[in-house]
């Protein structure tokens, strides 16, 4: 039997142009399912350590504070999908500080009366790999992360990573 028959078919069966699109589209729904899976396999492999956090969400209102009160402590979310081993823990309402201008033109630190700062905790089990994540967010002291649970969701700059 040849490997290519008169009509192109490879061992007389299958048309070769189908087989190498059908090649080309395997090899690309295997790269895009490995792109996306990978993070998931390496934190799912990956030792982990426990991790308390804080992140501060500025300037928010104190109807806000009052209102998640209530749902404290919650379980974190990535997008739409809980996040195993990571929850707020706790919520402490800080008064918020910021730079404001005098009559004579000079900026000085003071408190604003109308807003409040919300600093959360969170402690989780972590992957111990090069990059810190919770769930797909990156963390690292200083950077923006999402506090997202089902009731709640702050943007917040993380003050402190501890691992305890």
């Amino acid at each position: 039997m040849k490997f290519i028959d008169e009509r192109g078919r490879l061992f007389g069966k299958v048309n070769l142009i189908d087989f190498l699109l059908l090649a080309v589209i395997v090899f690309v729904i295997l790269g895009v399912a490995a792109r996306i899976f990978a993070p998931v396999i390496q934190q799912a492999t990956s030792p982990t350590v426990d991790v308390v956090m804080t992140a501060r969400a500025r300037a928010r209102t104190p109807a806000e504070a009052e209102n998640i009160q209530a749902h404290i402590p919650g379980q974190l979310l990535t997008g739409n999908t809980l996040v195993a081993n990571a929850y707020v823990t706790g919520v402490e309402v800080m008064p918020h500080q910021g730079a404001i201008s005098t009559a004579d033109g000079r900026f000085v630190w003071a408190t604003d009366p109308y807003r409040i700062d919300l600093v959360f905790t969170i402690e989780a089990k972590v992957s111990r790999g090069d990059v810190l994540r919770i769930g797909t967010q990156e963390i690292r002291i200083a950077i923006g992360h999402w506090v997202k649970t089902t009731m709640f969701e702050f943007s917040a700059n993380i003050e402190s990573i501890v691992f305890p």
